[in-house]
């Protein structure tokens, strides 16, 4: 008896510590959803010289100076566009499309005497330059996430100095046969996935 006994409490302790060494296992989901990001960071900087300055709103050139030697309006300062581009979409476009510059009564624009340049930035100092047009010539301008892989598109406005090396094909100086007064348009930078 004392051996069945033995025995049973050999048993009964193997099936004790079998139970509360028994191996379990759980599994438990892991998700996550990332939303589709789609935006625009646009920063509009005023350079005079080496000089650059926030500048909020637009791009305002203000009373151009006559310079009588040379004949022609001028700004002493041009404006630097950086276009950031917040998308995980597969591929997207950004397009620069723009209206007339035209003057308050719609008799004269100042479409042919500003240059645009867009650039591939890949750095605040380095960068490619795309193309050189005339403001007339920048609407619908488009370049897709490949082209603009490892940079982002840097857009710069400038008053047209009547030196070739300076201007776009097709850009002349803004002379005194312009009417006088304020002239105004706008430029719209879009986003498309």
């Amino acid at each position: 008896m004392k051996n069945v006994i033995k025995v049973l409490s050999v048993v009964v302790l193997v099936l004790i510590t079998s139970v509360c060494f028994a191996a379990e296992s759980k599994i438990l989901a892991i998700k996550a959803y990332i939303p589709q990001q789609n935006a625009l960071n646009v920063t509009v900087s005023k350079v005079t010289g080496t000089v650059w300055t926030a500048a909020a709103g637009g791009l305002e050139f203000g009373n151009l100076s006559f310079d009588p030697v040379l004949g022609i309006f001028t700004a002493p300062f041009y404006y630097a566009v950086d276009v950031g581009i917040n998308s995980n979409a597969t591929d997207y476009t950004v397009t620069h499309t723009r209206t007339s510059m035209v003057n308050t009564t719609g008799t004269s624009n100042l479409d042919s005497n500003i240059n645009v340049t867009f650039m591939k930035q890949t750095s605040s100092t380095a960068g490619t330059q795309i193309e050189k047009v005339t403001y007339a010539n920048s609407n619908s301008k488009a370049y897709n996430k490949a082209y603009l892989a490892g940079g982002w598109l840097r857009i710069y406005y400038g008053i047209a100095t009547g030196k070739v090396a300076d201007d776009a094909t097709g850009a002349s100086p803004i002379t005194n046969l312009k009417a006088y007064g304020q002239y105004s348009g706008q430029v719209t930078i879009s986003l498309t996935p």
